[in-house]
């Protein structure tokens, strides 16, 4: 009988600890798990801030995600922004450095931590002295970076009679996102206000809430071309766009098109393609969301940026 008690202590024994052997590799496996996450999304968040490996504090951080201000902070990422939005805005690069001032006011904005706003209205110029050297200057007549000379003369466009359909265009495609293609010339076709006034042109001309060419009447005048470029009166004194708002200067076009929700959205969307390497799909609509509540309520892109980081999605 004893034997019996005996032998089944033992029994017992071996199953307790088979069960207490596979426990414990379990939570080994779960451990070695949380911590290979933790390092794949410390990984992939300097790679999107920064373009490199990162800090050995980052890859030991217990939160990774919990240290995006470190990374927002960093020099590595301003460069990276700036230039990621230089090649956002611009259709094409150069002639020149100072003709990309995009970039370089980006560079300032993110340094000195100003309102995401200021790239677009801020009182500030993009120039080059005679040396060559591009700075982003302060400028209580600059419009951010619409009224540098280089901006300028890159996006006046060649509509005969000087109005600056290609600056407005580009204008509403730095704010909020709308993307404009001139459509190819019909033979014969009047290219001139009066020839796009015509059915099959009218309607982004004059007619939609961009109304094109009403915009581009508030801009300065082309006048000449190359190196003879200048800009003189604008054509009109005034114009109706954006769904009935009267605009009378390129601040009125700005100032209209920065507080509108797609300002938000088209800001808040290139954070997202930044940070993912793509635009965002229906399932991640919030995460877009979550930035453009912070860009509203603090002004600054970089706080956009964090909450896009600080979703859960970014790092599983």
């Amino acid at each position: 009988m004893q034997r019996r008690m005996w032998s089944g202590v033992l029994a017992g024994g071996v199953v307790l600890a088979t069960l207490v052997a596979g426990s414990s590799r379990r939570a080994h496996a779960d451990d070695v798990d949380a911590v290979a996450k933790r390092e794949r999304c410390a990984i992939r968040m300097a790679v999107a801030f920064t373009g490199k490996s990162p800090s050995d504090a980052l890859l030991a951080a217990p939160d990774p995600q919990a240290q995006v201000e470190t990374l927002l902070s960093s020099p590595d990422f301003y460069e990276r922004y700036a230039s990621f939005i230089n090649r956002s805005f611009l259709k094409s690069a150069g002639p020149d450095p100072q003709s990309e001032a995009p970039y370089w006011l980006s560079l300032r904005i993110l340094n000195e931590n100003k309102p995401w706003k200021d790239l677009f209205l801020g009182p500030y110029n993009v120039s080059a002295d005679q040396n060559g050297k591009v700075t982003a200057g302060d400028d209580p007549k600059g419009l951010g970076y619409f009224r540098s000379d280089a901006w300028m003369r890159k996006h006046a466009g060649g509509e005969a009679a000087g109005i600056r359909l290609t600056t407005a265009a580009r204008i509403i495609q730095n704010v909020v996102g709308l993307k404009l293609e001139a459509a190819p010339a019909k033979p014969d076709q009047d290219r001139s206000a009066v020839g796009r006034e015509a059915p099959d042109c009218r309607g982004c001309h004059f007619d939609s809430w961009f109304a094109l060419d009403r915009v581009a009447s508030v801009l300065s005048r082309r006048v000449g071309t190359g190196a003879d470029l200048t800009f003189g009166a604008q054509p009109s004194p005034s114009a109706q766009a954006f769904d009935g708002v009267t605009i009378t200067s390129d601040k009125d076009i700005v100032t209209t098109l920065t507080s509108s929700e797609q300002f938000l959205f088209h800001q808040c969307s290139l954070a997202f393609t930044f940070l993912y390497g793509r635009s965002e799909n229906a399932c991640e609509g919030a995460a877009v969301d979550k930035c453009m509540n912070a860009l509203k309520s603090t002004g600054s892109i970089k706080s956009g940026l964090a909450e896009i980081v600080k979703d859960p999605a970014f790092c599983d």
